[in-house]
């Protein structure tokens, strides 16, 4: 059996129809049609979703191999992971943390939070300086403009001393 009829049974058999079947993917009633059809084939993150929302056995899915749906979960571990979409490294994560004792739990979570205010002040810190180096511009672009009108007195006073001279030798 192809992908594409695998498809239709599995809908049928969880009595939706296309567009029940597509709601609850996100995608468009046409698109369930499409892979039933055959024309096109679900992409990767297709399949995880399907697999994933309604527990279908991916082995079975892709190559007809297995029983249509996975095991149900057997531990609290397994409900959490699957109601939240834990990678495996998310789980050994949690699984460690709760299974530290009280004092242990909250002194991690302790430096969470004093690692998560230091970076909060290194990104405050970080958003401050453009705003000094604008200031700094500001500051430089002001010398610059002394720096021309001094040279423009400058040179109005050298132009009139030629004049003065210029009249003297007259």
């Amino acid at each position: 059996m192809f992908l594409n009829r695998r498809l239709r049974t599995l809908r049928k058999h969880l009595d939706l129809t296309q567009n029940q079947f597509a709601a609850a993917l996100h995608i468009k009633q046409a698109t369930v049609a499409s892979y039933e059809n055959g024309r096109i084939t679900p992409s990767d993150s297709v399949i995880s979703s399907i697999c994933r929302d309604f527990n279908v056995n991916e082995t079975w899915l892709r190559t007809g191999e297995g029983e249509m749906f996975a095991p149900a979960p057997n531990t609290e571990m397994e409900m959490l992971a699957k109601k939240y979409h834990l990678s495996d490294d998310m789980c050994l994560l949690v699984e460690r943390i709760v299974s530290l004792k009280p004092e242990l739990q909250t002194a991690v979570l302790d430096f969470i939070m004093d690692t998560a205010t230091i970076l909060m002040n290194r990104r405050a810190a970080a958003s401050v300086a453009p705003a000094q180096q604008e200031i700094d511009i500001d500051a430089a672009v002001a010398d610059y403009r002394r720096q021309l009108e001094l040279e423009a007195r400058q040179a109005a006073g050298s132009a009139a001393s030629t004049i003065t001279d210029t009249r003297k030798d007259a």
